[in-house]
């Protein structure tokens, strides 16, 4: 059995998030974990854009996730919906 661990998503953990979407082909069409973000001009206009913006949020504190680990690799990630979008439902 595997020994799994769980990192917050951070500017140091954010290379191993990327590395988790690359290998997933950027999540959901190239989303990068965006959609429930707030609107901004970055959002959606491209892959990379998406993923510039996800880089930014996570160092400027706004995106919160949970990575999960497989020894030192992400293999798994865990937003809240209520936090990114500041709802209860």
């Amino acid at each position: 059995m595997s020994d799994f661990t769980i990192k917050a998503l951070t500017p140091e953990t954010f290379k191993d998030f990327a590395a988790l979407v690359e290998r997933n082909k950027g999540m959901f069409a190239s989303c990068w974990c965006v959609h429930f973000h707030p609107e901004c001009a970055e959002k959606g206009q491209s892959a990379e854009g998406n993923r510039l913006l996800k880089q930014r949020l996570v160092a400027d504190g706004i995106a919160h996730a949970a990575l999960v680990y497989d020894g030192d690799r992400a293999v798994a990630h865990r937003e809240d919906r209520q936090v990114l979008v500041g709802t209860n439902s």
